[in-house]
């Protein structure tokens, strides 16, 4: 129940990788074809959320007396490898798609490759932001512990 917001980001940031995709792609003149909107969405959400429910149960796994901070560093450290790893294979399979001659697939394959990039790098770095958000946010409405940022923004210790 209480990670909804949390799933509903990690989907979101499945449409910022097909934007990030589009626009990459755009810029380096790659025609955009229909099947491309129909086909690499369900994809690319079939990646993302199996990168999110891997980053959350690393992140699950890890030691609930450290802050979400530790957490999240122990749970990139034992995931991100291997994410980042699977992506660049599975951007590379779709590249070679691009060495095709057929119009049609060499955009599918680029914008498949960018947007598989893309949804990486963002479920490394935002959805793990979030992952310590939403944790913080946990704790401090169950009393358990105090946010990590203090009211005027800053992040000092008293």
């Amino acid at each position: 129940r209480r990670r909804v917001a949390l799933a509903v980001c990690g989907i979101v940031m499945v449409g910022m990788s097909l934007v990030a995709s589009a626009g990459v792609c755009s810029l380096l003149g790659v025609r955009a074809t229909l099947i491309i909107s129909e086909v690499i969405p369900f994809l690319m959400l079939a990646i993302g959320v199996d990168n999110i429910f891997i980053l959350v149960w690393a992140y699950d796994a890890t030691s609930p007396q450290e802050t979400a901070p530790q957490r999240a560093g122990a749970a990139l450290a034992h995931v991100g490898p291997s994410i980042m790893c699977a992506a660049a294979a599975e951007a590379s399979a779709f590249l070679l798609g691009a060495v095709c001659g057929m119009p049609a697939v060499v955009a599918f394959s680029c914008f498949a490759a960018v947007s598989v990039l893309a949804g990486a790098v963002l479920q490394l770095t935002l959805f793990t932001a979030l992952i310590c958000i939403e944790e913080d946010a946990v704790l401090y409405a169950s009393g358990l512990r105090e946010p990590m940022l203090s009211k005027d923004g800053g992040d000092e210790e008293e």
